[in-house]
C-alpha cells in the first residue's frame, strides 16, 4: 500500500521555517519532453531543460519577510513528510513568483521554489 500526505514541514537555508498549507506539487525532473511532427508525418522528440520545482501554499506568519525571501539566491530547501518519513531536498535555488496573501484565511499562494538539484530520500 502506498502512503502519501500527512504533516509537511518546509525549511530553507538562511531563513525561518515556513508553515505550509494546502496542496503541494513537485516537479521531480529537470527535463520536459514535447513532440513535433515533421513534414513527412514522422515524429521527433524535443527535450527542454527546466528547474526542479516545488509549488505549495504557505501561511503568512508575523515574522515572514517576503521581500527577503524573494531576493535570496543560491539557497537550499528541505520539505519533510512526517507521516511517510520522506525528505525532499532542492539545492542551489531560489523562490520564484509573486506572493499573494489572502487576508481572509492567511494563505500565501503564487510561489514556487526552484532548484538546480533534487533529491528524494
Amino acid at each position: 500500500m502506498s502512503e502519501f500526505g500527512g504533516e509537511f514541514r518546509f525549511r530553507y537555508a538562511g531563513g525561518n521555517p515556513l508553515t505550509m498549507r494546502g496542496e503541494t506539487t513537485i516537479d521531480p525532473t529537470n527535463t520536459e519532453n514535447t513532440t513535433v511532427v515533421n513534414q513527412n508525418g514522422s515524429l521527433a522528440k524535443v527535450v527542454g531543460l527546466m528547474p526542479y520545482r516545488l509549488e505549495c501554499t504557505f501561511e503568512d506568519g508575523a515574522a515572514v519577510d517576503w521581500d527577503a525571501i524573494l531576493r535570496a539566491t543560491e539557497i537550499d530547501c528541505t520539505m519533510t513528510e512526517d507521516y511517510t518519513g520522506t525528505v525532499y531536498t532542492m539545492t542551489g535555488g531560489h523562490f520564484e513568483g509573486k506572493p499573494r496573501v489572502n487576508r481572509n484565511n492567511g494563505e500565501v499562494s503564487g510561489l514556487a521554489f526552484v532548484g538546480r538539484q533534487f533529491r528524494k530520500a
